[in-house]
């Protein structure tokens, strides 16, 4: 494979005003994505072949790279299923949702045609962050050596031995990456007036999305090594929650985060960013049931076989249900007398990929709790129509600017398509909320 990051280096000529020519190009490659990155592993297994009755053994030379075809899963040497994939089945439903639209991060979408450009961004953070604006000079050599170290840890982390990429350019990978999402955090923190990419609304926007994709992750221990090697570079001030301040407009409800809120995840451990996302959305004054030991989990366990959990909005209010936003946690229900308050949710652009990467991450790992797959069956059930919707509306439960009130109940009605669910009372939050409005019809 070509050393792209030898390439990008070399090719780093910079406009006027700091930012690369070549970003402006994302702009004709928007939405223009596809998900067409491979790798070569010991094992080969097809789901889209139901004649196949199991791994089969792909000699290296005999897989390709191909542009118009989603990668099967690889299992590597009896690890099993990367939980930073998402399962194709539930990619299928909404391939746009899973794929980054500006940058890359990590390998499973690495050199792709279409993110390429911000390649070159990348190496412009690097060099400004090794400069480190403190007057302490930062060798890249040392963050390149700390990354070298981490090389295995950090494929053990991919369940992936990524035969396709060469040692010295993987360890690039993990550097650039690293670098600029580290730089790109402390920047937007105290100097984002002053970044080119932050002069465009769309860029930031589109930036903080394809960060907490499920496929397009770095392992935090790896964030956390650059961050650790740059000292000073913000005070006490954390990597988490840098992030979180990042992440603000990625929030359902776009309120912003409580102080004591970011102190309580400001030194907490977590696998990847989409992880600390995802737990700071859980956190609330309401204390959620935790995951069920693995007795409860082969007792109870329960595949929902449709719709109906709990009827929609529309039928609720012929039963005197009366509906009203609240600003709290987005997870937040609750019926008080025959009044259903529920948390505010605004509906934009971000929404779909949000939700549905933190609903693929529940389902890829045992031990999370399924918030947001208990929250996605709710809002399934309760819109059906266009009526729900302007039910829910009307009770400023949804804000939107959708353009129509049919994409929000699309959008709903297809969160849960693919996704299996455990509907107990110890593994659904909300299972007794339900039971409680379920009464009332």
């Amino acid at each position: 494979m070509e050393d792209v990051g030898e390439d990008f280096e070399t090719s780093n000529q910079q406009s006027n005003d700091g930012t690369s020519d070549a970003v402006g190009d994302q702009l004709a490659a928007f939405g223009n994505i596809g998900a067409n990155f491979g790798f070569v592993g010991e094992e080969y297994y097809n789901p889209n072949e139901e004649t196949q009755s199991g791994p089969t053994v792909v000699p290296e030379h005999a897989i390709q790279i191909n542009n118009n075809e989603r990668q099967k899963p690889i299992i590597i040497s009896g690890s099993g299923w990367s939980t930073l994939k998402v399962p194709p089945p539930i990619f299928k439903v909404d391939k746009e949702a899973y794929v980054p639209k500006i940058v890359s991060i990590g390998p499973f979408h690495y050199n792709e045609p279409s993110l390429r450009a911000m390649q070159i961004e990348k190496r412009r953070f690097l060099d400004r962050l090794v400069q480190n604006q403190t007057g302490q000079l930062i060798h890249e050599e040392s963050l390149k050596n700390a990354m070298r170290e981490l090389e295995e840890k950090t494929k053990k982390f991919y369940a992936d031995d990524f035969q396709t990429i060469e040692p010295d350019e993987f360890v690039q990978m993990m550097l650039l990456d690293g670098c600029f999402i580290v730089e790109l955090l402390c920047f937007y923190e105290k100097n984002r007036e002053g970044e080119p990419l932050f002069k465009t609304r769309w860029m930031q926007t589109n930036i903080s999305r394809d960060l907490i994709l499920l496929e397009n992750q770095l392992p935090m221990f790896v964030l956390q090594k650059i961050f650790e090697l740059t000292p000073n570079l913000m005070g006490e001030t954390t990597l988490n929650t840098l992030a979180l301040r990042f992440f603000e407009p990625l929030r359902p409800g776009k309120e912003k985060f409580e102080e004591g809120m970011l102190n309580k995840h400001a030194n907490s451990e977590y696998i990847h960013l989409l992880a600390l996302f995802h737990s700071s959305l859980i956190s609330g004054d309401k204390t959620y049931p935790q995951q069920p030991t693995k007795s409860e989990k082969e007792k109870k366990h329960l595949r929902l076989p449709g719709k109906g959990w709990v009827h929609n909005a529309k039928t609720l209010s012929y039963a005197s249900i009366k509906f009203q936003g609240k600003s709290s946690c987005i997870l937040d229900i609750q019926l008080t007398g025959k009044t259903l308050k529920i948390s505010t949710m605004v509906i934009d652009d971000s929404t779909s990929p949000v939700l549905r990467n933190l609903i693929a991450y529940e389902q890829n790992n045992c031990d999370v709790t399924p918030y947001f797959c208990c929250l996605a069956l709710f809002l399934d059930s309760i819109v059906d129509t266009v009526e729900d919707v302007k039910i829910l509306c009307n009770a400023e439960i949804i804000k939107h600017a959708m353009g129509r009130d049919e994409e929000v109940a699309n959008l709903f009605n297809r969160l849960t398509k693919e996704l299996v669910f455990d509907i107990n009372e110890e593994y659904c939050y909300m299972t007794k909320e339900i039971e409680n409005i379920n009464r009332h019809c």
